[in-house]
């Protein structure tokens, strides 16, 4: 594994050596980090930087960890969508608060693509107990070859930590 340090956020966390590394500028001060395994683009992870408003310290902030999982997984008039309804199906897996993170382990399939496995941290960078920025880590890939690849996103998610 290789370590990505982002000075800006005093974030780490490792991906597999052989793996890509991109960083983008997006529109409204957000930034992205994405690493890719060359020999299968659907094996990789990304982590995002949005600016938050100062009054966000937590991830509390944001609603419980229950509440906070409602929102990554699609939603059809106020219920969670289903494949044959919606075309669309996401299944929270696991989740847990570690190290004041909130993780998630979940997969969202959509019509005429393959079912993908997804691992996500959320977490806070504050500055001076304030809100800075909400930082997510997400590794993926195709549901079809997650037996072969699930320690290596465990691996990435849990090395995530401020430096």
């Amino acid at each position: 594994m290789k370590s990505f340090v982002d000075k800006a956020s005093r974030v780490s966390f490792s991906v597999p050596e052989s793996w890509e590394l991109s960083e983008n500028e997006l529109q409204g001060g957000r930034r992205l980090v994405a690493a890719v395994d060359p020999s299968d683009n659907d094996l990789n992870a990304f982590v995002a930087f949005t600016p938050i408003q100062a009054d966000y310290p937590s991830l509390g902030s944001f609603g419980t960890i229950d509440y906070v999982a409602g929102t990554i997984l699609p939603e059809c008039n106020k219920a969670l969508c289903t494949l044959d309804t919606d075309g669309v199906e996401g299944k929270m897996l696991e989740q847990a608060v570690v190290r004041g993170n909130y993780i998630f382990d979940y997969t969202i399939a959509t019509s005429g693509q393959p079912t993908r496995h997804l691992r996500t941290v959320f977490s806070i960078q504050t500055e001076e107990g304030r809100g800075k920025a909400l930082i997510t880590l997400t590794a993926q890939c195709l549901q079809s070859k997650h037996t072969a690849a699930q320690e290596t996103l465990k691996a990435v998610c849990d090395s995530f930590k401020f430096v």
